[in-house]
């Protein structure tokens, strides 16, 4: 019985992030998620990263989007982001053939692979610009009572990308 108990609280004690060690310089995180719209619609499955505006931040600090189109943002692995205003990046791709391509890849069929990767086509669903922090016009502000951002990336494209396996 005792043996049970312990084992509960040390459980409780550890989902807690008691003892949880941050890196040196770490700054407080507050939970803040993104919601990520294209043509009104939420936008599943898109990778969202903040980049301070000048570029000097070191931490990393992003999410991918659920089905609802809103990301959870981490930063360096631990849930929330810090205050500050932010560059937001937003990539979505999308391969057709890829499936095929990998389960020859992986059944060591290299002719099968080969042929198969000529019909790899892999596309952007969002608009270059918003795929890197030099050029998103796209910003927000984290602030302490914030909990949701929104940022908008339309209109919705289908860009065909150049393939690199």
């Amino acid at each position: 019985m005792f043996r049970n108990c312990f084992f509960a609280l040390s459980v409780l004690v550890l989902l807690s992030g008691c003892g949880e060690k941050h890196p040196d310089g770490f700054p407080k995180l507050y939970p803040v998620s993104v919601l990520v719209t294209q043509d009104g619609k939420p936008l599943a499955d898109a990778a969202v990263t903040l980049r301070y505006p000048d570029d000097t931040g070191i931490w990393a600090i992003g999410g991918s989007s659920d089905a609802d189109g809103k990301a959870q943002l981490r930063t360096n692995g631990y849930p929330g982001a810090p205050l500050g205003k932010f560059k937001v990046v937003v990539m979505k791709e999308n391969a057709d053939g890829m499936k095929e391509w990998e389960q020859a890849s992986a059944n060591n069929d290299q002719n099968a692979a080969a042929k198969l990767k000529a019909k790899i086509h892999v596309y952007s669903l969002v608009k270059p610009e918003f795929n890197r922090p030099n050029t998103t016009p796209l910003e927000v502000e984290v602030q302490a009572d914030t909990k949701t951002l929104t940022v908008d990336v339309s209109p919705a494209v289908k860009i065909e990308q150049q393939l690199a396996l």
